[in-house]
């Protein structure tokens, strides 16, 4: 268990630094699956080391990997910061630890940083494979409850609730799951 926790850190460490080694590929969105490890921890045994790790990586990836243009990050830490880029479907597997940090350090950036990269997420996610769909839906759920909890309890100016976003979904194009085909007469994807 120590072990995993110190190279969890280790790792986030060497994102920050930027010393991670040219070879080693790195996606960031497996940074944000670490991140939800150490939010686990933190709940687990409240170690203070969490939430520091974390706000310097939200800085880091808002900073260095962040395509403004499509409000999503890079996929893969070493290509060039264009929209082509950008994995807008992994958004969400990001954004919950930029509440989390929000919260510990209350500070409503890190909620605005969020709601940019959940809004764009949630319109652009591809749920075309049953990965792509977990990856969307893994997570999203934690930063809505977060959100929440967050126009309760921790908005500037003593729990005013700020916005929520409103996001719009793109036209349905198929049947969900469990809806009439009408072409076959069978169940819909």
């Amino acid at each position: 268990f120590n072990q995993v926790v110190t190279d969890a850190f280790i790792h986030v460490d060497k994102v920050v630094a930027e010393t991670c080694e040219d070879n080693a590929q790195w996606n960031v969105f497996m940074v944000g699956l670490v991140a939800e490890a150490l939010m686990q921890l933190y709940d687990y045994n409240g170690d203070v080391n969490v939430p520091i790790k974390l706000k310097a990586l939200a800085d880091k990836l808002r900073a260095r990997y962040w395509i403004a243009a499509s409000n999503t990050w890079v996929y893969n830490h070493q290509q060039a910061l264009t929209p082509a880029n950008g994995a807008l479907d992994l958004n969400l597997l990001i954004v919950p630890f930029y509440c989390f940090v929000a919260e510990q350090e209350n500070d409503q950036q890190y909620i605005t940083w969020g709601d940019e990269a959940f809004g764009a997420g949630a319109v652009g996610a591809i749920f075309s494979t049953g990965k792509q769909f977990n990856q969307n839906y893994l997570r999203s759920f934690d930063y809505v409850a977060c959100r929440e909890n967050w126009n309760l309890t921790c908005a500037p100016g003593g729990g005013t609730p700020t916005p929520t976003p409103v996001v719009t979904p793109p036209p349905a194009c198929t049947p969900g799951y469990g809806e009439q085909d009408s072409n076959s007469g069978l169940g819909g994807t």
